[in-house]
């Protein structure tokens, strides 16, 4: 069985990440019919981020045909988790505090 997704293409803008998912389009009229589940999308959107919830997902189906209401390509939006910034101080504000500390005990033996 083949897979359907061609191309995915991932935007991330602050906490939310943008997902386009491209579908192959079936070679032959009697090939199987798949439509993409939202299962799959979050799969493919978990790999890298952790996701909160969704935010917007498209009007049409996405699969591998197109009909009035089935589309190729679709465009999902997710709220993703923020990493917090770390709170250990640099190695570089580590190494100015050291030389600013010996410096200081220079002076004072002098």
């Amino acid at each position: 069985m083949k897979k359907i997704v061609d191309k995915v293409t991932k935007k991330v803008n602050r906490n939310r990440l943008t997902i386009e998912i491209e579908t192959k389009l079936k070679d032959y009229f009697l090939q199987e019919s798949k439509i993409l589940t939202e299962e799959e999308v979050l799969k493919i959107a978990n790999q890298e981020h952790e996701i909160v919830k969704l935010l917007s997902r498209p009007q049409h189906e996405v699969g591998n045909y197109t009909n009035s209401n089935t589309k190729l390509k679709g465009t999902w939006v997710f709220q993703i988790k923020t990493k917090k910034p770390s709170t250990k101080p640099s190695i570089r504000g580590k190494i100015s505090k050291i030389a600013k500390d010996l410096n200081a005990k220079r002076e004072e033996e002098e």
